[in-house]
């Protein structure tokens, strides 16, 4: 028996290791401040969601407040892959973290769409929002791969090229 304790020390580390990085992945994906604004604005139902699939996409996601009164700007961003959709009434984002499921969907007429190109690299910069709120700048950065699938779609209600 004592030939085992450390094989099973080991694996109780390892374990518990394993639970403080959930934990951590948990917090992170839960508290994430540009994700959850995000959902608490365009939180939708994702088993009702009917549209075509784009893939899961790598974006980064950041949230410009602007306080005009005092000229300080405040960031938050997120960075990672989500799975992007698409139909007649908006774009669709899923972030799916293990039993965890936040979707939204951003109607056409708050997104407009620039092509951004930095060195050999091609990406498209959207825009979301109401374009009343000048005070908060929410854009997503994707590849033009992944943009091209359902720029069609976005074009129709986007004013910017």
């Amino acid at each position: 028996m004592s030939n085992y304790t450390p094989f099973l020390f080991i694996l109780i580390f390892i374990l518990i290791f394993i639970l403080f990085l959930l934990i951590i992945g948990f917090i992170a994906f839960k508290f994430s401040s540009v994700w959850s604004e995000l959902v608490r604005k365009y939180k939708t139902d994702s088993k009702n969601f009917v549209g075509k699939r784009v893939g899961r996409i790598h974006i980064n996601i950041s949230i410009n407040n602007y306080q005009t009164s005092n000229f300080v700007s405040t960031e938050k961003k997120f960075t990672g892959r989500v799975v992007i959709k698409y139909n007649d009434e908006g774009l669709f984002l899923k972030n799916k973290f293990f039993f965890l499921d936040s979707s939204i969907l951003i109607p056409w007429d708050e997104i407009n769409v620039i092509d951004v190109n930095v060195l050999f690299l091609k990406y498209n910069k959207l825009y979301i929002g109401s374009k009343n709120d000048s005070q908060i700048e929410t854009t997503i950065f994707l590849r033009r791969s992944a943009f091209k699938k359902f720029e069609s779609h976005c074009h129709l209600y986007s004013p910017l090229k």
